[in-house]
């Protein structure tokens, strides 16, 4: 009689799975594609947007200096106080806007691309380290975040930087081991930890 209470108690046995289970268990190609469904997303909501929404403050003085046109002429705007941003980003602008005939979307290009390989970057960070479902996990996060809600569609260099940081700590991670010093070879988790292997030279050094 216990034995068939244990016996239907078993079969009854309801089994969960963790959410990273579940998410493990999508192909591949899924996944791929995936990222795709939400790069586009990001690329055509911002375009939209930069349609339809008038310059601010800060996008107007973007237009003034890049309108400039030449560097001579950016960098003097820039000596007057004109806006603060390096002079190569107005160069950039104003090269970005010749390319479209819209300029709301024109001067707005570089975020609109900046957003989305900021986005592609860090699923390429991210897959490394912890594979490819929970990348695109992660990586699709910054849709959430005000540097999509507000600014990648604006006329100012914030998603740029976020794609530049995200292209460098790619590169870094790829980056390989080095000899920082000579006779000197970094522990294996040095790439890692910068930190500790800084402190690990200069400790060296001292002695």
């Amino acid at each position: 009689m216990i034995e068939t209470a244990n016996s239907s108690q078993e079969e009854g046995k309801v089994t969960f799975q963790r959410p990273d289970d579940r998410l493990s268990a999508l192909p591949e190609s899924l996944v791929h594609w995936g990222l795709l469904v939400v790069a586009a997303y990001s690329l055509l909501r911002s375009v939209v947007y930069a349609a339809i929404k008038p310059f601010w403050f800060d996008e107007v003085l973007t237009y003034v200096v890049s309108r400039q046109g030449t560097p001579s002429a950016i960098w003097a705007a820039l000596k007057q106080g004109v806006d603060g941003n390096p002079p190569t980003f107005y160069l950039l602008e104003h090269f970005a806007a010749s390319l479209l005939p819209n300029e709301h979307i024109g001067y707005r290009l570089l975020s609109i691309v900046g957003f989305a390989s900021a986005l592609l970057l860090l699923f390429v960070f991210l897959k490394t380290r912890y594979g490819s479902h929970r990348a695109l996990l992660c990586s699709s996060l910054l849709l959430i975040t005000p540097l999509f809600t507000l600014y990648a569609e604006e006329a100012r260099p914030y998603s740029l930087v976020a794609a530049l940081i995200a292209l460098a700590m790619v590169c870094y991670q790829r980056a390989p081991d080095v000899t920082w010093t000579a006779g000197h070879r970094p522990r294996r988790n040095s790439r890692h930890n910068p930190k500790s292997h800084t402190l690990g030279v200069v400790r060296r050094e001292i002695s």
